[in-house]
């Protein structure tokens, strides 16, 4: 079948097979009694272009054969990541990329067993962009603890116990790797205690970082209030209130509520037409991205949110590098004095 493929688009013969290995020794150790003896190549620091932008880059190569197909093994050492974009654009803080790696979440797949793999994989990556260059030793990582099954679900769907046993296993993992946890998208406040109870056991500060409905900042998609909810951990011991995974639109009155109490609190708006196609178990490609949310808007609003007393602006789904780069330009040619919150 495969010669059938290769005849019917009239592909040359296949003389060569890259892998990505996240340790190049023991991938050649692994691959050697199939493809060995193997010979490396250290190129040294090489320009690649990443999202269309030359990018300096540093690889480790490895050569073995399979008959007439040369097998090259390739460890990626530096270069351009997501975390670094972010980083370069002016971001004070990388959140782990680690929301979909839940137990819940990668069953439906039956990858469970990856859990702890990715969640560790996720402090990695955050870790090395961190470290690529010295200039970003004072940013912040933050874990973590998003949605078990799925974001903007009304009621948490499994029991109560396991919620909290989950976000007790998350943060085991993540909290000799970051500064702060943030609890975030967090719809219900029963969900938002779970996560905020497994949390505080770390003795890490904490953020609590609610979803709000699409047409009313003053209300979580539970329909409960958010000055109830705000109330509620304003008795415990968190060191920030936020929204995120919002429309631009609703900020203002959440930012209102927020007023009302003496805990620091920020925005990380999302650019999509609205999240109500999205069920669990799908990708946000099913979602429709706003034509009209640029940075110059992101800005805009930022600043005025600002202006409120947001202590801290960022970005979720769709707001890119691109947005905060222009927000960090605008902030520092504003003069303003942002205070540090960790």
């Amino acid at each position: 079948m495969a010669n059938d493929l290769q005849s019917a688009l009239n592909l040359p013969p296949i003389d060569q097979i890259g892998f990505v290995v996240k340790d190049l020794s023991q991938a050649m150790k692994a691959y050697e009694p199939l493809f060995g003896p193997f010979t490396t190549m250290d190129p040294g620091e090489m320009v690649f272009d990443y999202r269309g932008v030359p990018t300096a880059s540093e690889i480790r190569l490895a050569f073995g054969r399979s008959g007439d197909v040369e097998i090259e093994l390739i460890e990626w050492i530096s270069g351009g990541t997501p975390h670094k974009e972010f980083l370069d654009a002016g971001s004070s803080v990388l959140t782990l990329n680690s929301y979909a790696c839940t137990p819940q979440r990668l069953s439906r797949f039956g990858q469970e067993n990856l859990f702890e793999k990715l969640q560790r994989m996720s402090a990695k990556a955050a870790k090395a962009a961190k470290e690529s260059n010295p200039k970003y030793k004072d940013i912040k990582i933050a874990g973590c603890l998003p949605p078990l099954e799925g974001s903007y679900k009304s009621k948490l769907d499994i029991d109560m116990n396991e919620a909290l046993a989950t976000y007790k296993e998350i943060v085991k993992i993540q909290k000799n790797e970051v500064d702060f946890f943030i609890c975030e998208t967090m719809s219900s406040i029963e969900e938002a205690l779970m996560a905020y109870e497994a949390a505080s056991i770390s003795g890490k500060p904490v953020f609590i970082s609610f979803c709000v409905t699409e047409s009313d900042g003053s209300k979580l998609i539970s329909k409960e209030k958010l000055f109830d909810a705000c109330h509620t951990f304003n008795k415990k011991n968190i060191s920030a209130f936020a929204i995120n995974c919002c429309q631009f639109e609703v900020v203002e009155h959440s930012l209102e509520i927020f007023k009302k109490f003496s805990l620091p609190f920020g925005v990380l708006p999302n650019g999509f037409k609205t999240v109500k196609p999205l069920k669990p178990g799908m990708s946000v490609d099913v979602l429709e991205k706003r034509v009209d949310v640029k940075p110059s808007m992101f800005v805009e609003y930022a600043m005025k949110w600002i202006e409120s007393g947001c202590g801290f602006v960022g970005g979720c789904c769709e707001i890119g590098p691109e947005f905060i780069n222009l927000l960090s330009d605008k902030i520092i040619s504003s003069k303003l004095n942002i205070k540090n919150l960790i």
